[in-house]
């Protein structure tokens, strides 16, 4: 009798081991035994694991060049007059025309400023071009000066960056090339001084939708 009791014992403590060890295992020590032999002295379980996609980490880098920005308006000539000893304004029809400050002229009359745009970012990104707080990415503005800016060349939308598929090399940016137009009639004083206007224009870049 003591040795069938000493079995049934050693029996209840491997059983109490095996259930703080695999959780949720099927226990084959439920049951009472007379003695431990190989084919009732284990017990196990499998342990799962269930991975998640990888979250994406965007990162945004964007290079912005700007081109000549300096220009130069040339009104149309005004007239002295002797009478009354004034100034007088040009004929209606007269129209001044733009260079750059080294005097160059522009082939279509219309001075440009190119932009270019690198985005190294992991996503698209979305230009705006503004000057003081007007947007001109999509409609001409015309300042208080007479001066006209809009954007004339170029997708606001610029891809991101493309990955090489040899992951030993880099991948490219995309590029976007952009063109601001110039126009219309600034106000030049009567007396032909010379004058400077300053124009402040601002890219803001932004997560393309």
């Amino acid at each position: 009798m003591k040795k069938r009791g000493a079995c049934i014992l050693a029996a209840a403590l491997i059983l109490w081991s095996s259930i703080d060890s695999f959780a949720h295992a099927d226990n084959i020590f439920s049951d009472e035994v007379e003695s431990i032999s190989k084919q009732n002295n284990s017990t196990g379980g499998s342990i799962s694991i269930t991975y998640d996609a990888p979250a994406p980490s965007n990162r945004y880098r964007v290079e912005i060049d700007w081109g000549e920005m300096e220009f130069c308006f040339h009104p149309a000539d005004r007239v002295w007059d002797t009478i009354e000893l004034k100034w007088k304004e040009p004929a209606a029809n007269a129209k001044g025309s733009w260079t750059t400050k080294s005097g160059k002229e522009f082939a279509d009359g219309i001075p440009k400023i190119p932009v270019t745009l690198k985005n190294y970012s992991s996503s698209a990104v979305e230009a705006h071009f503004l000057t003081d707080d007007k947007d001109f990415t999509k409609t001409l503005v015309t300042l208080d000066n007479g001066i006209t800016l809009e954007l004339a060349n170029g997708n606001p939308v610029v891809g991101k960056a493309v990955a090489n598929s040899d992951p030993e090399k880099k991948g490219e940016p995309t590029t976007e090339k952009f063109l601001i137009a110039l126009g219309g009639e600034p106000a030049v004083p009567l007396d032909n001084s010379e004058f400077q206007t300053i124009i402040p224009v601002t890219c803001i870049i932004e997560p393309a939708n």
